[in-house]
């Protein structure tokens, strides 16, 4: 049934059908998905992200924005990427959120410091992370298509770094 919806979307897209005849959605066919299995990390497994070694240069950056995700209660990888060095003051992040608009306030942690201070002296502008340095910050669009492909690239990198440190885990930035 995705593969019908998928072609229905596209048929819909090209103006080669119409919209009110189209069949999934609120008063439609609902396709069901199965739950995914969520497992979370062990405190070993950290440790042993925390402490890698042999990591390529892009795989310790993707590391690296996961484990300040991590350390900040699991902020999105959309809000990570767009940080900037002004929202950190007096010792704290504050950030509206992207997805709800919430403001946020949150002590930075001990171990997210060192990590930042990587990041400082490579800082070129307010940014903390080069993945949005030459977006438009104004063009919507290109922003989200830039963190999708951001967060693409750093789930490839977090599945071989799992893999190099023998976590038999899905790991991801979600």
């Amino acid at each position: 049934m995705i593969a019908i919806r998928t072609i229905y979307n596209i048929a819909i897209g090209e103006k080669w059908a119409e919209r009110n005849h189209y069949p999934f959605g609120r008063g439609g066919y609902t396709i069901k998905f199965l739950e995914s299995e969520k497992i979370g990390l062990t405190v070993e497994e950290v440790k042993l992200l925390e402490n890698a070694q042999g990591l390529t240069e892009a795989q310790q950056h993707a590391l690296n924005i996961w484990l300040i995700s991590f350390y900040f209660a699991g902020i999105r990888i959309s809000d990570v990427i767009q940080l900037k060095w002004s929202s950190f003051i007096d010792g704290r992040l504050r950030y509206r959120m992207g997805k709800n608009q919430k403001l946020v306030s949150l002590k930075i942690p001990e171990k997210v410091k060192p990590i930042l201070e990587l990041y400082r002296q490579k800082a070129q502008d307010d940014f903390v992370f080069e993945e949005l340095r030459m977006v438009d910050p104004n063009d919507a669009k290109t922003v989200r298509t830039r963190i999708k492909t951001v967060t693409r690239t750093c789930n490839r990198h977090l599945k071989k770094i799992a893999a190099h440190l023998e976590i038999n885990k899905n790991m991801s930035m979600h």
